[in-house]
């Protein structure tokens, strides 16, 4: 087989997350990063790379992309914005990362290096799979989710557009709705409402909306408002 050499691609997102990935892709051969593109910072540059608009004249059909947008709903919104455009939205699992043979790993996903992915597990598209991440047997991911780093899934249905924070546990039992966001080195290991924030050992389950949860970051969670009670 002739090598081809590294294939080109462009990264979408020229924040955190799009500077990790570009991290990964700098060791690894079978990838060439040419440009960033990110409407908020169009015009500037990183990693002595341009960063562009989403202008049909800047993203054309064919071209090779990666999605690195950390806000999972605003990654929803950018894919279905962009569809018209025909673009190849490509995985990426790192090297260094371990994924059982028959996993199942859906377009436009990002497994980081380290990450460990059994083989009956299920992820669906444009999920983000932070550093040391794992997820055991059993396991579905929705769509459009990110879990971060050290997160641990097993046994677990996570719905879409979820947010696993660092070091967070889902154990078997936990069933996740749409739109959750557990928070750093939560324990969870029950079914957990759509829209909820969750944090602490045992958890807390709050309303999502309430007072003091402008956002779907975990600044917030200190408060303590709307909590809704174990079922």
């Amino acid at each position: 087989m002739i090598n081809s050499g590294p294939k080109e691609v462009v990264i979408f997102g020229a924040g955190a997350l799009g500077a990790i990935l570009y991290d990964c892709l700098a060791g690894d051969d079978r990838w060439v990063c040419t440009a960033f593109h990110d409407d908020g910072k169009a015009g500037q540059t990183l990693y002595g790379l341009p960063i562009l608009g989403t202008g049909p004249d800047q993203l054309k059909a064919g071209q090779s992309v990666f999605m690195a947008l950390g806000d999972p709903s605003v990654r929803r919104a950018v894919v279905e914005r962009l569809r018209p455009r025909d673009l190849v939205w490509e995985i990426f699992v790192d090297r260094r990362s371990m994924v059982g043979p028959n996993a199942k790993i859906g377009e436009g996903s990002i497994v980081l290096c380290q990450a460990v992915i059994a083989s009956s597990v299920v992820i669906d598209p444009f999920t983000w799979c932070g550093t040391g991440s794992q997820i055991g047997g059993g396991s579905t991911i929705g769509a459009f989710s990110s879990v971060l780093s050290g997160a641990f899934v097993t046994g677990s249905v996570i719905g879409e557009e979820c947010i696993l924070g660092l070091r967070s546990l889902c154990s078997t039992g936990a069933r996740l709705g749409n739109r959750v966001t557990v928070g750093p080195a939560t324990v969870l290991h029950r079914p957990i409402p759509e829209g909820a924030f969750v944090i602490g050992n045992p958890a807390r389950v709050f309303a999502r909306g309430a007072p003091g949860f402008a956002s779907r970051t975990t600044r917030g969670l200190s408060a303590v408002p709307n909590e809704i009670p174990d079922e």
